[in-house]
């Protein structure tokens, strides 16, 4: 018997073959242009692969347009919410997950679009009702214990994640979530032996493993330690935009230990030899800001002759403005768009610093 090649479709999606499913479900859709499985099975592909969500979604439309079953409100769904339309994504999953209440995956997804929207009490009940059909499912566990951490629970936390280590103690990853509850608790002893843990069983380097294990010592106070974590950070960074934050941390953790014009050095030489990395140039005048070195920042917008509109975004992020009056600033902001956008550098410039701004007004609230 011939095997159906919709099947193989499903085992190549298992399989996490994204990029063979995505070559052969076009060739397919050439010649069946009305299966509605296949156009589904495309989105999802899309999807998995971060490729093209408006594709994507005009994809799981089709599929939607020729059936309503759950499956596909589940894969519209899931390409709504990649489109930023959150609340309709949200609708469908629920109405998937609800008709067909024994598919793990719906849930899943369901609880991943929750977490997206900053919802991870709704995102937990999820994983719970996932469980409750696959008990026995480590991701779930490991899923269900990151909510708990997010909502402050990280007692019970724990217990979940010892529940994990004990049937599955070569398993890294438990351990650096096991790490974030410890801290959560201030039991910085068990923090470190579960990150030291994670980090002996990993079979490669992993970069946040080493940022925990730094943030851990911090908090500890071993600061030497801790720079030495963010060092080996850096040698697994993925990106340079995760290196330089690590080696931002890096220096904030120097300035703590009493090497802040080391540090500063550091980031200096590294903007040098990346001035036109904007992430370098934020990194220096980050830190300038920590030593209230204003004359130190005014020279470095001078001698990059940034447009007055970003010039004021350093200031009031920096504190130059101490108390910055609001129509000039809503003056900056208003011209900032013209201003930068010839400037590839400039543009990635004031969008780092609009992020970091944004993050500061959400902590002060």
């Amino acid at each position: 018997m011939e095997p159906d090649p919709v099947e193989e479709l499903f085992g190549m999606m298992d399989e996490e073959r994204y990029e063979d499913v995505l070559k052969k479900v076009e060739k397919m859709i050439a010649v069946d242009k009305d299966n509605s499985i296949l156009h589904a099975l495309k989105a999802m592909a899309l999807l998995e692969l971060n490729m093209d969500s408006e594709t994507a979604l005009k994809e799981a439309n089709i599929a939607y347009g020729k059936s309503q079953e759950p499956f596909f409100k589940f894969v519209k769904g899931w390409a709504l919410s990649e489109n930023d339309n959150i609340k309709e994504g949200l609708k469908l999953l629920n109405q998937a997950s609800d008709q067909d209440p024994d598919n793990v995956q719906y849930l899943i997804k369901l609880a991943e679009v929750y977490e997206d929207d900053d919802r991870p009490q709704d995102a937990l009940k999820a994983i719970i009702r996932a469980q409750r059909i696959e008990p026995e499912d480590v991701r779930l566990a490991l899923m269900k214990a990151g909510f708990l951490n997010a909502l402050e629970r990280a007692k019970e936390a724990v217990a979940e994640l010892k529940r994990v280590n004990s049937k599955h103690p070569e398993f890294d990853y438990p351990y650096f979530i096991l790490s974030e509850s410890y801290l959560l608790l201030d039991d910085l002893k068990n923090a470190e032996n579960a990150i030291d843990t994670a980090i002996k069983l990993s079979k490669q380097a992993d970069s946040e493993f080493f940022e925990r294990s730094a943030q851990i010592r911090i908090a500890g106070g071993d600061l030497e330690k801790a720079i030495a974590s963010l060092d080996m950070a850096m040698d697994a960074a993925r990106s340079d935009e995760e290196k330089v934050i690590y080696l931002l941390e890096k220096v904030k953790a120097m300035s703590f230990a009493g090497k802040a014009d080391e540090g500063e050095k550091i980031l200096r030489d590294a903007y040098e030899k990346n001035s036109e990395n904007a992430l370098y140039y934020y990194s220096l005048i980050d830190n300038l800001s920590d030593q209230g070195k204003k004359d130190d920042i005014e020279q470095l917008i001078k001698v990059r002759n940034l447009p007055d509109s970003l010039a004021t975004l350093i200031r009031v992020y920096t504190g130059i403005y101490e108390n910055p009056d609001e129509s000039s600033v809503e003056s900056a902001l208003s011209s900032l768009h013209d201003d930068i956008s010839q400037s590839d550098f400039n543009l990635a410039l004031s969008q780092i610093l609009l992020d970091a701004l944004m993050a500061n007004a959400a902590r002060d609230e």
